[in-house]
């Protein structure tokens, strides 16, 4: 006999994807997940359940299981909206702010009137848009004091906050569709190659002068 987080024995997709929609309203996303898988095993080409499994895994923090699932969703069915939505939201949830935004520009054309994947997509640019001035923010500050500890002759640490200025952009390049991503990365290099040479004469200098005095 089947309990509240049961069912019995053979139930179909349908009936195991109402279990887990009660579980998921209920805040029970464990129990959720596992009605939807169950119920993905009975019916393996159903588009609601890969799309209410995204959902209940991306409230678990499973951001890239819950986009292999809206993945699943969008090709069981491209005409099911509410699966480009779980990819949209889950893609900006990984910080894949630009894939998001333009897989969302994508379904906006092709689902001109449905509002949840505006919202979805006006999130996702918006979220971009914030991660690239947080990143810009972090770089302009972690390569300014690194200027300044190259002056006050503290290479270790110019050498430190360098690296950390680097890393910051080469992190906002990794979220960048390729064909965005060289450019940016052609730069990120060139700037490699200024600071480390900038560095280099500074350590040099710096290193003759003590000499001198000796």
């Amino acid at each position: 006999m089947a309990t509240e987080n049961t069912v019995e024995s053979g139930a179909s997709g349908l009936a195991l994807k109402e279990k887990g929609n009660e579980a998921f309203r209920a805040g029970d996303y464990a129990a959720a997940e596992r009605f939807y898988s169950e119920g993905i095993a009975a019916d393996p080409k159903c588009a609601q359940l890969y799309s209410n499994r995204s959902a209940t895994r991306a409230n678990l923090g499973r951001h890239a299981d819950a986009l292999s699932d809206a993945n699943e969703a969008c090709i069981l069915d491209p005409a099911f909206p509410r699966a480009r939505v779980r990819k949209i939201t889950t893609l900006t949830a990984l910080g894949r702010h630009e894939e998001a935004a333009q897989f969302g520009d994508a379904a906006v054309a092709e689902f001109p009137n449905d509002v949840a994947i505006s919202v979805a997509t006006k999130r996702a640019k918006e979220a971009g848009e914030l991660a690239v001035k947080s990143d810009v923010v972090d770089f302009a500050v972690n390569k300014s004091i690194a200027e300044a500890a190259v002056r006050e002759r503290d290479y270790t640490e110019a050498e430190k906050n360098y690296a950390k200025a680097i890393a910051t952009m080469e992190s906002l390049v990794a979220r960048m569709p390729p064909e965005q991503a060289a450019p940016i990365q052609a730069q990120i290099d060139e700037l490699r190659a200024k600071m480390q040479s900038e560095l280099g004469t500074a350590q040099a200098s710096t290193a003759e002068v003590e000499s001198s005095q000796k």
